[in-house]
């Protein structure tokens, strides 16, 4: 894993590659990741999967900080809102 990080260069990649690994999450879940289903006094992503089966994903604080650090706005303050994790573009 730390040779596929280091072949990473930005920072949005980063997270995206780290979301992958530490979440299980599939791609199609990462590009529809919203900033209301990161619940960060948890820990957990909230997760619209497959078959529109819902789960909890753990999240590591080392990629909470990194959304934090590409997030426009601060996550706690927008995890009500519906918008997209538009920075993932």
């Amino acid at each position: 894993m730390l040779a596929v990080l280091a072949a990473v260069v930005t920072l949005r990649d980063r997270v995206l590659v780290m979301l992958l690994y530490s979440a299980g999450l599939r791609l199609a879940e990462v590009c529809h990741l919203r900033v209301r289903d990161i619940d960060s006094s948890r820990m957990l992503l909230h997760i619209s999967g497959k078959g529109r089966k819902d789960r909890d994903a753990p999240l590591s604080p080392i990629v909470l900080d990194l959304l934090r650090e590409r997030a426009p706005t601060p996550i706690t303050s927008l995890s009500h809102t519906r918008s997209p994790l538009r920075w993932m573009r």
